[in-house]
Protein backbone atom coordinates (compact mmCIF):
# COMPACT_ATOMS: atom_id res chain seq x y z
CA UNK A 1 0.00 0.00 0.00
CA UNK A 2 1.05 3.69 -0.89
CA UNK A 3 0.53 5.71 2.26
CA UNK A 4 0.05 9.42 1.49
CA UNK A 5 1.16 12.25 4.38
CA UNK A 6 2.33 15.88 4.32
CA UNK A 7 3.55 15.66 1.02
CA UNK A 8 5.52 12.49 1.52
CA UNK A 9 4.82 8.69 0.11
CA UNK A 10 5.32 5.81 2.12
CA UNK A 11 5.59 2.43 0.37
CA UNK A 12 4.59 -0.17 3.53
CA UNK A 13 4.47 -4.27 2.72
CA UNK A 14 4.67 -7.24 5.13
CA UNK A 15 6.81 -10.11 4.09
CA UNK A 16 6.43 -13.80 6.03
CA UNK A 17 8.70 -16.62 5.13
CA UNK A 18 7.17 -18.04 2.18
CA UNK A 19 7.51 -15.38 0.13
CA UNK A 20 10.21 -15.39 -2.38
CA UNK A 21 13.21 -13.09 -2.59
CA UNK A 22 11.97 -11.89 -5.77
CA UNK A 23 8.54 -11.08 -5.00
CA UNK A 24 10.67 -8.82 -2.28
CA UNK A 25 12.38 -7.56 -5.02
CA UNK A 26 9.65 -6.96 -7.22
CA UNK A 27 7.67 -5.10 -3.96
CA UNK A 28 10.79 -2.92 -4.31
CA UNK A 29 10.73 -1.87 -7.30
CA UNK A 30 7.23 -1.42 -7.46
CA UNK A 31 7.57 1.81 -4.67
CA UNK A 32 10.65 2.82 -6.94
CA UNK A 33 8.54 2.96 -9.80
CA UNK A 34 5.52 5.29 -7.86
CA UNK A 35 8.34 7.49 -6.53
CA UNK A 36 7.61 6.57 -2.29
CA UNK A 37 9.86 8.45 -0.34
CA UNK A 38 10.10 5.79 2.12
CA UNK A 39 9.70 2.21 1.64
CA UNK A 40 9.01 0.21 4.95
CA UNK A 41 8.68 -3.33 5.93
CA UNK A 42 7.25 -5.33 8.28
CA UNK A 43 8.26 -8.63 8.70
CA UNK A 44 8.85 -11.53 11.89
CA UNK A 45 12.46 -11.57 10.97
CA UNK A 46 15.50 -9.11 9.52
CA UNK A 47 17.06 -12.22 7.79
CA UNK A 48 13.74 -12.09 5.46
CA UNK A 49 14.69 -8.31 4.36
CA UNK A 50 18.20 -8.11 4.89
CA UNK A 51 19.73 -8.86 1.45
CA UNK A 52 17.24 -6.66 -0.73
CA UNK A 53 18.45 -2.99 -1.60
CA UNK A 54 16.17 -0.27 -1.12
CA UNK A 55 14.28 -0.92 2.00
CA UNK A 56 14.40 2.19 4.27
CA UNK A 57 13.01 0.93 7.45
CA UNK A 58 12.09 -2.75 8.85
CA UNK A 59 9.69 -3.34 11.65
CA UNK A 60 10.47 -6.93 13.01
CA UNK A 61 7.73 -8.45 14.94
CA UNK A 62 9.99 -10.83 16.47
CA UNK A 63 12.53 -9.34 19.30
CA UNK A 64 15.90 -9.78 16.88
CA UNK A 65 17.35 -7.91 19.69
CA UNK A 66 17.78 -4.68 18.34
CA UNK A 67 18.73 -1.42 20.18
CA UNK A 68 15.72 -0.03 22.06
CA UNK A 69 15.09 3.00 19.74
CA UNK A 70 16.22 1.14 16.25
CA UNK A 71 19.51 1.08 14.68
CA UNK A 72 20.79 1.85 11.20
CA UNK A 73 22.25 -1.17 9.10
CA UNK A 74 23.62 -0.23 5.92
CA UNK A 75 21.72 2.49 5.10
CA UNK A 76 18.41 0.65 6.20
CA UNK A 77 16.54 1.32 9.92
CA UNK A 78 15.94 -1.78 11.72
CA UNK A 79 13.23 -2.12 14.36
CA UNK A 80 11.49 -4.08 16.36
CA UNK A 81 7.97 -3.96 16.97
CA UNK A 82 6.59 -2.38 20.36
CA UNK A 83 5.48 -4.62 23.23
CA UNK A 84 1.73 -5.69 23.89
CA UNK A 85 0.33 -2.48 25.36
CA UNK A 86 2.61 -0.05 24.01
CA UNK A 87 2.63 2.48 20.89
CA UNK A 88 5.59 2.65 18.54
CA UNK A 89 6.14 5.76 16.72
CA UNK A 90 8.94 5.70 13.61
CA UNK A 91 9.87 9.29 13.87
CA UNK A 92 11.62 11.29 10.17
CA UNK A 93 13.42 14.35 10.47
CA UNK A 94 12.93 17.34 7.87
CA UNK A 95 16.62 15.83 7.00
CA UNK A 96 15.41 12.31 6.63
CA UNK A 97 17.27 10.41 9.80
CA UNK A 98 14.87 7.89 10.92
CA UNK A 99 14.68 7.07 14.85
CA UNK A 100 11.97 5.24 16.92
CA UNK A 101 10.25 5.80 20.10
CA UNK A 102 8.24 3.35 22.15
CA UNK A 103 5.33 5.38 24.61
CA UNK A 104 4.27 3.02 27.56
Amino acid sequence: VILKRQGHRYGVFSVDSLMPYKAIEDKVAYFAAYEVDFIVALTPSTSYVSRVAGIDIVITTSNEKLFAMGETIDGTFYVNAPLVGEVGVILISPSNVVSAKVVS
